[in-house]
C-alpha cells in the first residue's frame, strides 16, 4: 500500500496492470480518491471498465471477494473452438476452475470442467456436454451460504450472476479462503 502511496500515477497503473483484478482494486480502494482517479485515467479503457464494474460491486460482501477472471462461451462453440478461445483469452489468468456457457442473450446456461472438455470429441457443441443450470450466487448472497455452497457441492468456484441471470464474476474457493480458516480456528 504505501508503494502505491508513494508511486506517480503513471507507475502505479502500470503496476496495477500486472495484479489480479480483484486485488487491484482493493488497492485502488484503499487509496484517497484524487489518487485512485489520476491512477484510473492512466489504464487502459478496457482496465478501467473492469476495475471500475469491480469497485462498483465491492459495496457487498460477495462482491469485495469476486474476481472477473472467468471463461464463458457460447452454447453453440465447438470443443475445438472453446480450446482456441480459452488459449487466447485466459493466458493471465491464475487457474480456470469451469467453463461457463452462455444462451444467445447472454445468460448463463451451463457450466463444465476443463477435464470434461477434454473428454469430448473437437467437433461437439458445448450445450450438448455442459451441465445445465450450474449453482450459481447472487451479489447479496450471505458469505456463509457461499461457503456452503463450495464445500456441499465440492466445487473451486461458483458464478455470481444479476436477476438477469448474466455472469458478473466468479468467487473461488482461494477467494473466501481467509474466511474457511477464521470459521475453523
Amino acid at each position: 500500500m504505501e508503494l502505491f502511496q508513494n508511486f506517480d500515477s503513471r507507475k502505479s497503473a502500470e503496476l496495477l496492470e500486472c495484479i489480479e483484478a480483484d486485488d487491484a482494486v482493493d488497492i485502488l480502494l484503499a487509496l484517497e480518491r484524487i489518487k485512485r482517479d489520476k491512477i484510473m485515467k492512466m489504464l487502459p479503457v478496457e482496465k478501467q471498465e473492469a476495475f471500475h464494474q469491480l469497485m462498483t460491486f465491492s459495496r457487498t460482501p460477495v462482491g469485495k471477494l469476486m474476481t472477473n477472471e472467468f471463461c464463458a462461451v457460447d452454447s453453440h462453440m465447438s470443443v475445438r473452438n472453446i480450446m482456441k478461445f480459452i488459449r487466447r483469452n485466459t493466458t493471465d489468468f491464475t487457474s480456470l476452475g469451469a467453463i461457463y456457457v452462455l444462451n444467445r442473450e447472454s445468460q448463463l446456461v451451463g457450466a463444465f470442467s476443463p477435464h470434461e472438455l477434454l473428454m469430448q470429441d473437437s467437433d461437439t457443441a458445448a450445450y450438448k456436454f455442459m451441465i445445465a443450470e450450474p449453482i450459481v450466487i447472487l451479489l447479496t448472497t450471505p458469505i456463509e451460504v457461499v461457503l456452503y455452497k463450495l464445500l456441499k457441492y465440492k466445487v473451486t468456484c461458483l458464478p455470481v450472476i444479476n436477476r438477469e441471470k448474466k455472469i458478473l464474476g466468479i468467487i473461488t474457493i482461494d477467494d473466501i479462503s481467509d474466511i474457511i480458516r477464521q470459521k475453523i480456528l
